[in-house]
């Protein structure tokens, strides 16, 4: 019982640690997408070029927080079961 509450209270505090960052990165990702729009529609392709660049680094900086993160719920995960004999 003590080891589940533990696992269930690691998990929540590693996900209250994440969704800020996820959400930062987020809110990267729409402002630059939003700024590849406005330089789009005034005809600087080099920048919009740069910032839909920018846009997929952010992208990808996303998939790895979330792998990261669940890579990190999975081994409590298994730790739990592991630590209970089951």
């Amino acid at each position: 019982m003590i080891k589940a509450t533990t696992g269930s209270y690691g998990i929540i505090v590693s996900a209250v640690i994440m969704i800020p960052i996820l959400i930062s990165a987020v809110l990267y990702r729409i402002a630059f997408n939003a700024a590849a729009s406005v330089s789009d529609a005034l005809g600087t392709f080099r920048l919009t070029s740069l910032l839909k660049s920018a846009e997929s680094v952010i992208s990808v900086i996303i998939a790895v927080l979330v792998c990261f993160w669940l890579i990190a719920v999975v081994s409590t995960a298994i730790m739990l079961v592991i630590g209970t004999g089951s």
